[in-house]
């Protein structure tokens, strides 16, 4: 299966990326900076997760590549709605509190930053792909 990619921009400016399908190696170049997806045009971008039905170690590597870009460029990164696979993978990895989570708290979709609780340390992992 294919990821796709659907781009919505906040009154706020928020731009969110809700994702569906395959996170793989195959798909990992279509959250780079340079996929056209508008990504240096804003101050928050928000990755929805809640459609990825599969999920491997390069794409796991794409959230962190995408997360760091956004860090060297003082935009902000959050996910929103991770999937039970997404969210019990990131959590195997220690990578699950590295990022804010954003829940929509009405139905016009505005979201609301709910940081995970009882963690003080932020843990940053490298995940390497490739031979």
């Amino acid at each position: 299966m294919d990821l796709d990619i659907n781009v919505e921009t906040t009154a706020n400016g928020t731009r969110i990326l809700l994702l569906s399908g395959s996170m793989d190696l195959q798909s990992r170049g279509l959250l780079a900076p340079g996929a056209g997806l508008g990504l240096t045009q804003t101050t928050h971008i928000c990755l929805d997760l809640s459609g990825i039905t599969f999920i491997d170690s390069s794409g796991i590597g794409a959230i962190v590549e995408l997360a760091g870009d956004a860090e060297d460029a003082g935009i902000s990164f959050s996910l929103r709605r991770p999937s039970a696979l997404v969210r019990r993978i990131l959590e195997m990895t220690g990578l699950l509190h590295t990022w804010p989570i954003d829940e929509p708290i009405n139905e016009d979709d505005t979201l609301e930053q709910k940081p995970e609780t009882g963690k003080d340390t932020v843990i940053r992992t490298e995940v390497a792909v490739g031979p």
